[in-house]
């Protein structure tokens, strides 16, 4: 049986793969200009994948859900629980209504 911890990160870990790739505010988000180069080097899109280029430009830009994905799967940065947590608390606080309504529009 998983803890409760390993649920809560499975979870926190869908609702930003579903609020980033599904939900319309945020691909409005991901599609802007200023995250185009971000989006771009994670991808592989006009030249190959650089995860290390993709996460310092999402953090530049606090592209919130993608950090915590890549700070989960270890793309970028070093893999690290922790700091996906740090990651989200950061989020909440500076976007609450967004980062609630992800994991509300998920349960």
């Amino acid at each position: 049986m998983p803890s409760i911890r390993g649920v809560s990160l499975v979870l926190m870990w869908s609702c930003l793969v579903w609020a980033t790739l599904c939900r319309p505010a945020f691909a409005g988000d991901i599609l802007d200009n200023s995250v185009k180069p971000c989006v771009n080097a994670y991808y592989g899109i006009d030249g190959p994948i650089n995860f290390g280029k993709a996460y310092k430009c999402f953090g530049d830009n606090q592209v919130y859900e993608f950090l915590i994905i890549m700070e989960l799967n270890g793309e970028g940065t070093p893999k690290n629980t922790k700091q996906a947590e740090r990651t989200m608390d950061t989020w909440l606080k500076a976007d609450p209504d967004n980062a609630i309504n992800a994991e509300a529009d998920h349960k």
